[in-house]
């Protein structure tokens, strides 16, 4: 495994030199089973929560505390958690005001992460059992953490990279006027899965008729089809990368060739904007300019971070200052769109930001599967 104590070390450090910038004594830190939420409890644990909620109380100094809800997770946390400390309280209020009063937290300056995602009533339940302590959001924190990639993250991403590939090869394959979307999807997760994936995430696009991309169905795929598949996938030890591709069953039509020619436009253009130092409102304007300038329209957000979780910051949106930093894992998805023609047409990659450039993770190429019969 690449996530070792060693990396544990690293985490704990960087954290707790943040902790310690702004007189925090602990954090909060909770996360659910979604995959969007449940990356903030992970970096701190390395436990891959597969259901209900975690919380970790994370002490500026000594032992972090991890509480779980059920013995299921008791038992794995204990098996492959960093945190030694595992504790059951089905009632994470009452678990969580316990152990802080017996850290001596519970007068403390607590960063609390996520305040999105913390259940009301634990919410409640600690602000009425600590009226000392001093309770502030500290979500930036361990944003800022997570945003630059270890070189064992990093290498983590290239191989989640590699099944995202994998995802696209086979899907060009399989897809084919008559077959079912859900036949050819269903064969892209058995060979994700048989491959290493941990977590899979699809959206899907044959009909027509949808502007965007939803979930496959039992749809039998035809001639003159534009199909999107966007995979998201997690490899060994829960790293997300996420590409994105447009094929066409047949020749396309005259507005969609021309789209498709603007994404192309759009993927070379990112190569060259891509680089650490840059605000991200910047690459934003200048990718979004591409589509407008071509008569399309172009949606405020052009993709985001990732890494254990599926989104990560900084969102690579309109007036995002963020600047970005070498080291970060950032998707790239912007969608040409043509409301008057309910059509539209998406390019994605992953690529990991150096100061020599972009390294582009996600390698399949767009035309291999542009053009399908």
């Amino acid at each position: 495994m690449l996530l070792d104590l060693e990396e544990r070390d690293r985490r704990y450090k960087l954290v707790r030199d943040k902790m310690s910038a702004k007189g925090l004594d602990a954090l909060i830190v909770v996360a659910n089973a979604q995959y969007e939420q449940k990356g903030f409890a992970r970096y701190l644990s390395n436990y891959n929560n597969r259901m209900y909620g975690t919380l970790v109380i994370f002490p500026l100094e000594g032992e972090p505390k991890f509480i779980v809800p059920s013995p299921f997770q008791e038992y794995w946390s204990k098996r492959m958690a960093w945190i030694r400390d595992v504790e059951i309280s089905p009632v994470f209020g009452e678990g969580l005001v316990k152990n802080l009063k017996a850290m001596g937290l519970a007068n403390g300056k607590l960063g609390l992460i996520s305040h999105k995602i913390i259940p009301a009533d634990t919410y409640m339940y600690l602000i009425e059992n600590c009226p000392d302590a001093a309770i502030v959001d500290a979500t930036e924190l361990l944003e800022e953490a997570r945003m630059i990639k270890s070189e064992k993250e990093q290498q983590l991403a290239r191989t989640a990279a590699r099944l995202a590939d994998l995802s696209l090869e086979t899907a060009a394959k399989l897809l084919k006027a008559g077959i079912p979307e859900l036949e050819v999807m269903a064969e892209v997760d058995r060979q994700l899965i048989a491959n290493g994936a941990e977590h899979i995430n699809h959206l899907f696009r044959a009909n027509p008729d949808d502007l965007f991309p939803s979930i496959p169905t039992d749809r039998l795929i035809q001639k003159g089809d534009a199909v999107i598949v966007n995979t998201e996938v997690s490899g060994p030890e829960g790293y997300w990368v996420q590409t994105l591709r447009t094929s066409f069953i047949g020749s396309p039509k005259k507005n969609l060739a021309r789209m498709y020619d603007t994404a192309m436009e759009i993927r070379s253009r990112t190569v060259e904007e891509l680089y650490p130092g840059k605000k991200v409102s910047e690459i934003v304007d200048n990718l979004r300019k591409i589509i407008i300038d071509a008569g399309y329209d172009a949606t405020p957000n052009f993709g985001h971070a990732m890494g254990l979780d599926i989104v990560e910051h900084p969102f690579m949106r309109v007036g995002n200052d963020t600047v970005l930093a070498s080291g970060m894992v950032i998707t790239i998805h912007p969608m040409v769109v043509s409301q008057a023609d309910n059509a539209s047409v998406v390019l994605g990659d992953t690529y990991l930001l150096s100061d020599s450039g972009p390294e582009l993770l996600t390698k399949f190429d767009p035309l291999a599967m542009k053009i399908l019969d």
